[in-house]
């Protein structure tokens, strides 16, 4: 028999850094090989589709593939920005640190990574 509160469950994540480990953590468990290459999927929203096109072009300048189009739900823009890369912690970091930054430059926001399983 098992119990649903028998365990003591881990705390949440308590900083975007603690999330990304998390992340990383859960990849490696379904059997992702963290030292291949593997395609990382970026999602930044911006406010208007302006602001969606001028991070694209700088995103896609720096090498991600970058499709921009109207968000799911609300008046938002999204900019999905694909990158293959090796999902190292500094990988991981330098993209949170790019996005973050294009988000407060042009008044959106970073809503995280999410990555394939790459064996």
């Amino acid at each position: 028999m098992r119990w649903l509160f028998g365990k003591k469950q881990a705390p949440p994540p308590t900083s975007k850094a603690d999330l990304d480990e998390l992340t990383l953590q859960q990849l490696a468990k379904a059997g992702g090989d963290l030292a291949k290459p593997t395609e990382i999927v970026n999602y930044l929203y911006l406010p208007d589709e302006t602001r969606a096109k001028q991070a694209g072009a700088e995103l896609s300048q720096a090498g991600y593939r970058v499709e921009v189009r109207s968000a799911a739900t609300g008046p938002n823009w999204l900019a999905l920005a694909k990158i293959d890369l090796v999902p190292s912690d500094e990988n991981i970091e330098m993209l949170r640190v790019r996005f973050e930054s294009i988000a407060t430059r042009l008044g959106g926001d970073y809503d995280g990574w999410e990555a394939a399983v790459t064996k």
